[in-house]
């Protein structure tokens, strides 16, 4: 099963060569299947046939045929005398309902009750869930050792969103030990098998040596397989990477190709970066009056603290050598800006087979 598993924070600021970076480099944190993403598992569904299975598939068959039909009042029904009857993955179902309040009152503690059921029976993707609940304290209270414990079990049975989480905790020392290495092994787990987010941060990893030696090729890889899927902390650094030349060939205007990417999904980063760009004419002409407009959008979007301050200050002083219609014009164009196109990371929900 799919879940949409990213999200995006701002923790540090460094400088590389003429380009900020105020980005954390572990800026995407799971969130575990935030309310809105959360799907009902069909493991009986193969392409578009319902497969007629024993008394226990049939249950299955006819509670997800009811819920695709709209139909929840049965849907939940069929769940639920699965799910008493001891069928985790019926009771990961009701869980997800409760959840997301799908058919039936939103209730995160009858929500936990049903993912420990399911997680207790072994079914990997409640004992993630279970972990993020604890994480979050949503329906029980926070535990980040319980949410370790059972974000282990599941990256055990190889789920990549709980092999990312996990690697998270390590790599920051909640609810488990900070070990790097550790970190950088689960990392390689999940991006291994597709999630943007550890290939995200396994390419930091690299970069910085920390779990792993530091090895720029392998650091510029990793984070072009995340770009690639739309991750845009990993398109804002990989152009970093490629206006520094580090572990890749030096190329402005491969850099600006990826700080746009990362643009056109609103990481205010980019929006920073691509101002540089703009002001130093790197794989793009020199041109104040767009420069003046990626600053004014960084300024805009930043969380406040250095980064902010310096869009502003870098603002101001591309202000002071231009007209004031040039100014207007420049406002205008941040007024007006508009992505060119929405991408989406991997992990995306979705039904699976």
């Amino acid at each position: 099963m799919l879940r949409l598993v990213d999200v995006a924070g701002v923790r540090s600021t460094m400088c590389t060569r003429t380009i900020w970076i105020i980005g954390s480099f572990k800026a995407w944190r799971a969130a575990a299947c935030r309310r809105g993403y959360c799907i009902l598992a069909a493991a009986l569904f193969v392409g578009s046939c319902l497969v007629p299975l024993a008394p226990a598939g049939a249950g299955l068959n006819e509670a997800f045929g009811a819920y695709l039909r709209g139909d929840k009042e049965t849907s939940f029904r069929e769940f639920l005398a699965m799910a008493q009857a001891g069928n985790p993955l019926a009771q990961y179902n009701l869980g997800v309902l409760y959840v997301s309040g799908d058919g039936v009152p939103e209730n995160d503690v009858e929500a936990v009750m049903w993912y420990r059921r399911a997680a207790e029976g072994g079914h990997a993707d409640a004992q993630f869930q279970l972990g993020a609940m604890y994480d979050r304290g949503e329906g029980v209270a926070k535990n980040e050792a319980e949410a370790a414990k059972w974000y282990r079990r599941a990256a055990d049975q190889g789920d990549a969103a709980a092999q990312f989480s996990l690697g998270d905790m390590y790599s920051i020392g909640r609810g488990v030990a900070k070990d790097d290495a550790v970190a950088a092994m689960w990392y390689r787990r999940a991006a291994e098998q597709g999630n943007s987010s550890a290939q995200f941060h396994l390419g930091w990893a690299y970069y910085a040596g920390l779990g792993v030696p530091a090895n720029y090729a392998d650091s510029a890889e990793w984070y072009r397989r995340a770009a690639d899927q739309g991750h845009p902390g990993a398109q804002n650094f990989l152009g970093l990477m490629y206006d520094t030349g580090e572990g890749v060939v030096e190329d402005d205007a491969e850099a600006v190709k990826w700080l746009l990417r990362a643009a056109d999904q609103h990481y205010e980063v980019a929006f920073f970066n691509l101002g540089l760009m703009y002001v130093a004419g790197g794989g793009v002409p020199k041109d104040p009056i767009q420069a003046h407009m990626w600053f004014n959008l960084a300024a805009a979007n930043m969380v406040p603290g250095a980064g902010r301050k310096q869009a502003v200050a870098n603002r101001m002083m591309i202000e002071a050598k231009l007209s004031s219609t040039e100014i207007s014009r420049a406002q205008a164009m941040a007024r007006n800006w508009q992505p060119k196109a929405k991408e989406v990371s991997d992990d995306a929900a979705g039904p699976a087979g």
